[in-house]
């Protein structure tokens, strides 16, 4: 018996499979597809700003073929010149568009770390153009009060984004100061000249690590000592070798993202006397936790090490830039380690206008040296509190900040600072 035969048209059921395929496919693809073909790329938002030093730091010149990976890291470098509050980059189907919006960048700034007496107190008075010739050059000129006397310096520096080129910078010093060693009572001045220049080699698109090299001088001259210690006057010369590792990205309200920085600087100290080496190493991190564009957590580390021998070969650690509250020209350290934490929430209050509360605290551990350049007996130092900024955004780095907190060891009591930049 012949079994029937039947026959099964799948036509419609194959167009029907192909119709799920392509839906998925649309549905699974990323809302910005890469190009297949060269895409010019339109700038808005520039006045002060040269079209050529946004569009360098592109990794090919347009009209080119980027990658969304390659535009996420263009528009990081933007925003880290520091010279916008608005860097944007989209990708439509025929153009790559970046919307800008600049910052006044001429600033003059002032810092206040108020101390026991009016000798101990840092002030600094400075101007910067960070937008310099509109090339995102860093122009500056500074005075400031530090360590029992005044100092200036004149300083002008390349951004280290340019994918293709190296970074140059140069400063000029003059520095007055007392050291000065309470447990000793010696003190003598130290005043002169200084200057450093530094070239960062080009960091390509795709690359984490960056590496700078620098030559110093500076000359010493020892006066006015008021017991019998009076160390030898001379030149100190200095290399430098610093690396870099970044992924950060900077906002003016919450930046997001790890910078760590080791400086290497062999050196060595010519004087009427023997050959003296003046060798230093710095390891500096800086993290930030973004919980949202206005909630941030902010942790800087830094740890400092100097060879012993000569007593102004030291660093101060103080209020200013150290432990908030700690005493300054008093700490004359060779060795140190310090923390500072921040939690800051800012209430933006109008578009280009934040209130932003703080809660800090800084902790420190570190050796001292005494006034013939030995050891002296270590410390440790810590405080908290808290504090208000004020930040306009359309103001490169201006923040109006007061801190108030209490140090808890060995300078205990209750403090104040302001200025116009954020601690760190």
């Amino acid at each position: 018996m012949t079994r029937p035969v039947f026959t099964l048209h799948t036509g419609w059921l194959r167009q029907l499979c192909a119709l799920l395929c392509t839906c998925a496919l649309w549905l699974s693809a990323p809302a910005h597809a890469e190009a297949d073909k060269p895409q010019p790329v339109a700038v808005y938002g520039i006045s002060r700003t040269r079209l050529d030093t946004v569009l360098e730091l592109l990794p090919r010149p347009p009209p080119n073929l980027y990658s969304d990976v390659e535009l996420a890291e263009f528009e990081r470098r933007l925003a880290n010149l520091g010279i916008f509050d608005l860097a944007r980059v989209t990708r439509n189907d025929t153009t790559i568009e970046v919307q800008l919006r600049e910052k006044w960048t001429l600033i003059p700034m002032f810092d206040l770390s108020t101390g026991s007496t009016w000798r101990d107190t840092f002030v600094s008075l400075s101007a910067t153009e960070y937008n310099f010739l509109g090339r995102a050059l860093q122009l500056t000129a500074a005075i400031w009060h530090e360590s029992r006397g005044w100092a200036g310096a004149l300083g002008l520096a390349e951004h280290g984004y340019n994918p293709h080129r190296g970074a140059f910078g140069f400063n000029l010093e003059y520095v007055t100061g007392e050291y000065w060693f309470e447990e000793s009572a010696d003190a003598w001045s130290v005043i002169g000249p200084g200057v450093q220049l530094q070239y960062q080699l080009p960091v390509p698109h795709g690359k984490r690590f960056a590496y700078l090299f620098g030559l110093g001088y500076r000359y010493e001259d020892n006066l006015d000592p008021i017991s019998r210690v009076r160390p030898r006057d001379g030149n100190q010369f200095n290399a430098e070798l610093t690396t870099f590792w970044e992924n950060y990205r900077w906002s003016d309200f919450a930046p997001d993202g790890v910078h760590v920085r080791l400086r290497l600087l062999p050196g060595v100290f010519l004087s009427d006397g023997p050959a003296a080496p003046r060798m230093a190493a710095e390891l500096w991190g800086l993290g930030a936790h973004a919980f949202n564009d206005s909630f941030v957590l902010m942790v800087q580390l830094n740890a400092t090490i100097m060879n012993r021998g000569h007593p102004n070969f030291s660093f101060l650690l103080g209020s200013f830039g150290g432990v908030r509250g700690l005493q300054d020209a008093v700490h004359h350290v060779w060795a140190a380690a310090f923390t500072n934490v921040e939690l800051r929430y800012a209430w933006r209050f109008a578009e280009r206008w934040a209130l932003q509360g703080v809660l800090f605290s800084d902790g420190a551990v570190f050796d001292r040296v005494n006034s013939r350049g030995g050891d002296a007996p270590g410390e440790w130092a810590a405080s908290a509190g808290a504090g208000l900024r004020l930040i306009p955004s359309f103001l490169a780095e201006i923040v109006l900040r007061i801190d108030a907190g209490r140090a808890l060891h060995p300078d205990a009591g209750w403090f104040w600072q302001w200025g116009l930049s954020q601690y760190f």
